[in-house]
Parts: structure tokens; sequence; C-alpha cells
């Protein structure tokens, strides 16, 4: 029902998650590139074939971090 009232919180209903922080209720300054992809690269793993996320997880770490 939060969501239909659009007051959902991420950080309330999951605190656990290492992804709170890019979906609000945790107050951060700042946030790197290399945090918000490992952030990504974590909560895809149980939602895709290990295939792809083998791929998703050599992209992330020998591509795109590096590139910022």
């Amino acid at each position: 029902m939060d969501i239909e009232r659009d007051r959902f919180n991420y950080a309330e209903y999951y605190p656990d998650s290492p992804i709170a922080v890019l979906f609000g209720g945790i107050k951060q300054t700042r946030l790197t590139v290399e945090e918000a992809l490992t952030c990504y690269f974590e909560a895809t793993k149980r939602t895709v074939a290990s295939s792809t996320w083998r791929d998703y997880k050599s992209a992330v770490r020998y591509q795109l971090i590096p590139a910022f």
C-alpha cells in the first residue's frame, strides 16, 4: 500500500540492503560510481542467469570501474 500512496521507503523495508542508499531513506553525501556499480552488480546476482551475472561481473570490474 505504501507504493500506491507514493510513500515507499526502501531502507525501511530492506534495512540491511547495500543498495538502500540508492533508493533513499539513508542519507549519504556522496556515492562513487564504483560503489553504485558494485551495489547494482550485487543486487542483480539473484535476478539473472549465472552466465549473465558473470558477464556483468566482468564488465563492471574490468571495464566500467576502471573507466571512472
